[in-house]
Order: C-alpha cells, then sequence, then structure tokens
C-alpha cells in the first residue's frame, strides 16, 4: 500500500469511495472549497487501485508549517473499500493504513500536526511505538 497525493484521473474514483465511505467532508467538492490549502490523499493498494482517502488542510503561521483539518471538517479520514469480511482482516487493514498514515505524516516537513480521525477508528496503536514523535501531535476525538 502506498499514499500519494490524489490526480486528476483519480479525482471521480476518490469522490465515489468517499461519498460511499466517508462522509460529505471527504468529498471533491467540500475539499475544493480551501483551494490549494486543501491536500487531498489518496491510499492505494498493491495494484496501484484507489481504495481509500483522507485530507489535511496546509497552513503557516508566524513560520510554523501547520497540518490539520480543514476548517469546519469535524475529522480528516480514512475512509476505505474493504472488501475482506473476516473482522481480524478488517482489523489488520486499518492497522496496516494508519502505520502508513503515521509514515507518511512523518515525512511532512511540518511543525504541527493536529488531526482528528474518523470516528469508527478505535484502535491507534499503529500511531504509537516508532511513532511517538507522531503520536504526540495526532489527535482522535
Amino acid at each position: 500500500m502506498l499514499i500519494k497525493k490524489v490526480s486528476n484521473s483519480d479525482n471521480f474514483k476518490y469522490n465515489d469511495l468517499a461519498i460511499k465511505y466517508g462522509t460529505i467532508f471527504n468529498t471533491i467538492d467540500w475539499l475544493g472549497i480551501f483551494k490549494d490549502k486543501a491536500q487531498i490523499y489518496g491510499i492505494y493498494d498493491k495494484g496501484n487501485n484507489l481504495i481509500g482517502g483522507f485530507s489535511t488542510y496546509k497552513e503557516k503561521k508566524f513560520s510554523f508549517k501547520i497540518y490539520r483539518n480543514p476548517p469546519f471538517t469535524p475529522c480528516a479520514g480514512p475512509f476505505l473499500e474493504i472488501k475482506a469480511k473476516n473482522p481480524v482482516a478488517v482489523m489488520d487493514i486499518c492497522k496496516k493504513v494508519l502505520s502508513l498514515m503515521a509514515e507518511f505524516m512523518e515525512s511532512l516537513s511540518y511543525s504541527i500536526i493536529s488531526i482528528s480521525l474518523n470516528k469508527n477508528i478505535v484502535d491507534t496503536q499503529p500511531l504509537s511505538g516508532g511513532n511517538l514523535k507522531l503520536f504526540q501531535d495526532i489527535h482522535t476525538f
């Protein structure tokens, strides 16, 4: 799996997934309100197929680079299309995605990261462990 910015060619697929598995706040129409400050990221499987996504809002205050939820947006994501039916497999996929998000966020050039995760995420173990610094910066509500 990998995370990368959603290209224009994937916007339609991203929007379909956001409507089906996310909320109105994950859609291209909502995030488009914030222009270039809203960063839209896709979660791709091993076959480079878009299976989900999340967003951040990038701003600069007093020379600090801040990543957070877009304004008036309750959660940044992630949302996922999970085809597995086995609860253990579903949890495994969720943990992989959260680990991948933690690594991705750690790779960003930031001063502060404060994002709210999807309310259905109850296990945030992947955000701790090796990513202790990041765990202090990411908040779940």
